[in-house]
């Protein structure tokens, strides 16, 4: 088996059907496509049953609602092919996603790591896009340090070359499987840029590659709802250790760590003070979220604070200066101009 294609589903009827329906036009036969139910609540698995009957080389497994982390380790751990692709269960890929992939893998040979391109959508009728000559760079080693480096500082695609998702990417399943690496099953967020970090330490060869094979749906109504959760603070703390022993047991430079307690800190701020739901006091909450050593660390590294963009760098200024009102006016204004 030469591909495994990994769908995570969790509530997904109303979109899943589309999801298979492209896969199955493919026009390459040598994959596999590994559809882990994820404890669904709506007829998901019901759907998904009766449109694989027939397809040898689709398979459903169900398993405990336990995350789409848990979902996806434990579609490589079923997957026999030599290379492991994800796709999410809401979105599409393009007609020619797998022969595009066949003729990338044949004539890249040695690569570690291919990522592609990706277009969002809101509607299926409005999808219009043109792909121009297909071509492939791959990273210089200084590139790849940086890439690299970047998605461990918890830089989003929008800063970064490497997206921190899992799909639009041609993994080795035997770097995945030889190494152990896992999507972390105790993160609720950035799982899947840390597993990617994991990964590209093990990578000597990386290609990005200009094609778009990969349908991104921007809105889904099937989406579990996110309760507002008061341990959200506790669990990104054990991130941030679980960030920092990473870059220990690799000898990467502190700053990597510093930046994301600094992306930490906003992503605290901004899950804490935008949630209706939060019933703490805003200005103790930023105190103690201040007072956090990791975060007393971060704010003070002149080196790393300079380096911010100018919104970002604000925010920090903010709060080293204890100014916690206007903390809180400045993230009620932002929510204000983004609903």
């Amino acid at each position: 088996m030469k591909y495994s294609i990994i769908i995570p589903v969790y509530n997904c009827e109303k979109y899943i059907l589309d999801c298979l329906e492209s896969i199955s036009m493919q026009n390459i036969n040598n994959y596999e496509v590994i559809i882990i139910n994820d404890g669904s609540r709506d007829n998901t698995e019901i759907v998904i049953k009766e449109y694989i009957k027939g397809k040898k080389n689709f398979k459903l497994y169900t398993t405990e609602n336990k995350g789409v982390s848990h979902a996806r380790n434990y579609g490589i751990k079923k997957s026999k092919g030599d290379y492991i692709l994800f796709v999410d269960g809401d979105d599409l890929v393009t007609t020619n996603y797998l022969s595009t992939i066949d003729n990338l893998v044949d004539t890249i040979k040695n690569f570690d790591l291919i990522q592609t391109q990706l277009y969002e959508f809101y509607d299926l009728k409005d999808i219009s896009f043109t792909n121009e000559p297909i071509k492939s760079k791959k990273l210089t080693k200084a590139e790849l340090a940086k890439a690299t480096g970047d998605l461990c500082s918890g830089l989003t695609r929008r800063d970064n070359i490497i997206n921190p998702g899992p799909v639009c990417k041609i993994y080795k399943s035997s770097i995945i499987k030889d190494n152990n690496i896992k999507f972390n099953e105790d993160f609720s967020v950035f799982e899947d840029g840390i597993f990617n970090v994991e990964y590209l330490i093990h990578c000597k060869n990386v290609y990005l590659n200009n094609q778009i094979m990969y349908l991104y749906r921007r809105s889904n109504s099937s989406s579990a709802t996110h309760k507002f959760d008061n341990k959200f603070l506790d669990k990104r703390l054990i991130m941030i250790n679980y960030v920092n022993s990473i870059v220990e047991k690799n000898k990467l430079t502190s700053d990597y760590y510093y930046r994301f307690c600094i992306e930490s800190l906003l992503s605290i701020y901004h899950y804490y003070l935008f949630n209706n739901d939060n019933k703490m006091k805003s200005k103790k909450l930023l105190k103690d979220i201040k007072n956090i050593e990791c975060f007393k660390d971060a704010i003070c590294n002149k080196k790393i604070v300079s380096s911010l963009m100018f919104k970002k760098k604000l925010i920090v200024c903010l709060t080293k200066l204890n100014c916690y009102f206007l903390l809180n006016i400045l993230y009620k204004i932002k929510y204000k101009l983004n609903k």
